[in-house]
């Protein structure tokens, strides 16, 4: 398997899409598992609006959902705004980066050390 969120190398988020395919949370892969920059990209012009953020949200909110999975943690996910660190309306490649490198960071200290 291959990491996602390599740091200093960009064009990772966008190669290691199509060898893992959709991420579905932090769960027991610590954080590897999570959706890639593409994902929310939907109109592939390297950065995400806020409503292809909440577009690409709900929409893997229901395949969650269609494949069984709880959502019970839901509403604590980071908000466009918490992740936009310029604050100019959309999430750059580098922003979306250092969070999901935070998150895993995060995962990592609390839950995949046990």
């Amino acid at each position: 398997m291959y990491v996602k969120y390599v740091s200093g190398t960009k064009t990772n988020l966008y190669e290691l899409k199509q060898r893992n395919g959709n991420g579905s949370g932090m769960g027991r892969n610590c954080g590897t598992n999570q959706p890639t920059f593409l994902d929310y990209d939907l109109n592939n012009d390297k950065k995400i609006t806020e409503k292809e953020f909440q577009d690409a949200l709900s929409k893997r909110m229901a395949r969650l959902v269609a494949q069984g999975k709880l959502l019970k943690n839901a509403g604590n996910g980071p908000a466009f705004n918490d992740i936009d660190t310029s604050k100019n309306g959309t999430i750059s490649l580098d922003e979306y980066q250092q969070h999901q490198n935070q998150q895993i960071n995060s995962a990592n200290k609390y839950k995949c050390l046990m």
